[in-house]
């Protein structure tokens, strides 16, 4: 199951850096979708990250995403 979360505010007003174990980069301000892992239950626990709503945008992308995934012959390169 995934989340979407965002970084927590810093008291000045700056979204908090948050790296992403896997990819180690740090989490966008606007959010991302993240697995619901324990490293990510840590960061909502100890307040360096909150669950936020989607952008409009970011769900429709990601449906169309899988659907494109899903779909035969899609996303596949072939060199030729």
């Amino acid at each position: 199951m995934n989340v979407y979360l965002k970084p927590a505010v810093a008291a000045d007003g700056a979204p908090l850096v948050v790296p992403d174990p896997q990819s180690g980069l740090a989490l966008a301000a606007d959010g991302e979708w993240k697995p619901r892992s324990t490293y990510w239950e840590r960061r909502l626990r100890d307040g360096d990250v909150v669950t936020a709503e989607p952008p409009p945008e970011v769900g429709a992308s990601i449906e169309a995403g899988s659907a494109q995934q899903s779909a035969p012959g899609r996303g596949t390169f072939r060199k030729g």
